[in-house]
């Protein structure tokens, strides 16, 4: 992943709309450190090149429940090889570059520990 650098600043503005936000508390998301998804020039000798007309913006993410996101992050998957990038950076895919997370798993890591109470 790269550092947020240039795009540190424009990240910060990024928000929800007001109409999503009770949704949005219970949404999470990994750190972004990839530049942003959209609007990319459709010129396919350009695939870096973003288009003049709009405001480049994170429109493509990956979000997941704080569980998924613990679970994720959990520190006994020390070979979880996490990755939340955008797909072809250097290759024109139109104008939204995809996004994806890649992680490793280890087994076993989701299950719920079953607790047994007697009531008296």
């Amino acid at each position: 992943m790269e550092d947020q650098g240039e795009w540190a600043p424009v990240l910060s503005l990024t928000g929800v709309p007001r109409y999503t936000e009770r949704l949005i508390e219970r949404l999470h998301e990994l750190e972004i450190a990839f530049p942003p998804s959209y609007p990319y020039s459709e010129d396919s000798s350009q695939g870096k090149q973003y288009m003049n007309t709009r405001c480049p913006a994170w429109c493509d993410r990956v979000l997941m429940s704080a569980t998924a996101k613990d679970l994720v992050l959990k520190p006994e998957n020390e070979e979880k090889n996490l990755v939340y990038d955008n797909i072809g950076p250097n290759v024109c895919m139109g104008d939204h570059k995809p996004v994806y997370l890649s992680f490793r798993l280890t087994p076993g890591a989701g299950k719920w520990c079953q607790r047994v109470e007697k009531i008296s």
